[in-house]
């Protein structure tokens, strides 16, 4: 058994093998090549502290990751790091704190400062 650091996923699954493509720096790499196929063996954690915002919620700039933050009624955006994705939803790693309300939608109409209308979901 080796140990690897995966650098890159590919973030497409093949419907028909249920394969995804994976890049690694390897440990010990003699006698592997590029191109060949592994079984893998993920150790994966779970976190119950984690801030989970919808995708459509993050909006992407120069500066990085931003969602708009709601304080009193005015929009705030806010610069956020982002960690591990699913399908529609992205974990804040910082930037938001548990109870912030965030904008949802209508994102391309909001600016920094302005009054927004909060409805709960």
């Amino acid at each position: 058994m080796r140990k690897a650091k995966i650098l890159a996923i590919e973030p497409v699954v093949d419907v028909r093998s249920r394969t995804q493509r994976v890049r690694a720096r390897i440990e010990r790499a003699s006698g592997v090549t590029a191109g060949m196929f592994a079984d893998v063996i993920l150790g994966l954690s779970q976190r119950t502290d984690a801030i989970l915002v919808p995708t459509e919620a993050v909006v992407q700039d120069m500066k990085g990751a931003n969602v708009f933050r709601v304080e009193s009624g005015i929009a705030r955006s806010v610069l956020v790091k982002l960690g591990s994705r699913t399908a529609g939803s992205v974990v804040v790693e910082s930037g938001l704190r548990n109870g912030d309300t965030i904008v949802m939608s209508g994102i391309l109409f909001v600016k920094d400062g302005k009054p927004v209308k909060v409805t709960l979901r």
